[in-house]
């Protein structure tokens, strides 16, 4: 009787301590949980607070693209208080959605605002996956000035029939509107290609064409709305661009460069013939106001940076 008692004791004791034990590791998951729900909520805030003053409209779905979170720069956009976006579907908006998102980043779609106003908008979209669930974030560009004026410029005849951004007549243009501008700075920014005579002769003009478009795209998507990017002959282009700052200019003519230079390195003959890209800037107004005058300065400084290389 008192071995069964004190059996009884002890198994009782075990059992409070177990029991014990079993609150002592619920009390620590549940403080561990709660931090990480914390952690979790701080990175909500974070990245709300993020979403929110980026000025590109930027809108987060579930995997139907219905509207999770959405930026007062897309409820400008679309013209919807944003209090009233979530749960609604981005195809309202844009009716194309899938297929955009299909043909991958920076692809176009017409977007209809909810007044009405057809936009042309770039839509570059994200998959987010925490494990439980898929999100889209979807970020979108307004190209639609850029795409009037180059609807403009094809119109009369000053588009490169190549690559598509401006010839020289556009450029002749541009020039002489920006030198009496008194409103803004802007930068005139000659670049070229070194080396690309050997693509032409030892892969073809076919290739060297792709390359030419393809430096003229990145280009165009380097350079905002109210800049422009021309070919005037060969493997030559020149950016007008707009400055906030006069001493920004060198900054932005290396930013060009930079991204030239890496979709060269990226083409597939890339290991086989070295081209390069040079480039040289004249200040409207710093370096004079003369259309010719700024090319000739941007020509020069262009292929001092060639000498250098």
């Amino acid at each position: 009787m008192r071995e069964t008692v004190r059996a009884g004791a002890l198994m009782a004791g075990l059992l409070v301590v177990a029991g014990l034990a079993s609150l002592i590791l619920w009390l620590h998951a549940d403080r561990r949980r709660r931090r990480l729900d914390a952690r979790v909520q701080e990175a909500y805030q974070r990245l709300i607070g993020v979403v929110s003053t980026t000025t590109a409209p930027i809108v987060m779905c579930d995997r139907d693209d219905r509207i999770i979170l959405a930026n007062p720069a897309f409820a400008a956009l679309v013209d919807v208080d944003p209090d009233l976006l979530p749960g609604r579907e981005l195809a309202s908006w844009i009716p194309a959605l899938e297929e955009v998102v299909e043909r991958g980043s920076g692809a176009t779609s017409a977007m209809v605002t909810t007044i009405g106003d057809v936009r042309t908008v770039e839509v570059s979209t994200q998959l987010l996956d925490d494990g439980h669930q898929v999100l889209r974030l979807h970020t979108l560009t307004d190209v639609t000035p850029h795409r009037r004026e180059h609807e403009r410029l094809r119109a009369q005849g000053r588009l490169d029939p190549l690559t598509g951004v401006g010839n020289r007549v556009a450029l002749r243009e541009t020039l002489g509107s920006v030198v009496r501008s008194e409103t803004a700075a802007y930068a005139v920014v000659m670049l070229d290609l070194d080396g690309f005579k050997r693509i032409n002769d030892e892969r073809g003009h076919a290739v060297g064409d792709r390359l030419l478009v393809a430096v003229a795209e990145v280009l165009t998507a380097a350079v905002g709305p109210n800049d422009l990017v021309t070919r005037i002959g060969g493997d030559e282009f020149v950016v007008v661009l707009r400055l906030d700052d006069a001493r920004q200019g060198g900054e932005l003519a290396d930013h060009l460069r930079d991204r030239v230079q890496s979709v060269v390195r990226a083409a597939e003959w890339a290991q086989q013939i070295e081209v390069g890209a040079s480039v040289g800037m004249a200040v409207v107004g710093v370096d004079g106001d003369d259309p010719d005058a700024l090319l000739q300065i941007a020509d020069r400084r262009m292929y001092q940076a060639k000498r250098r290389r």
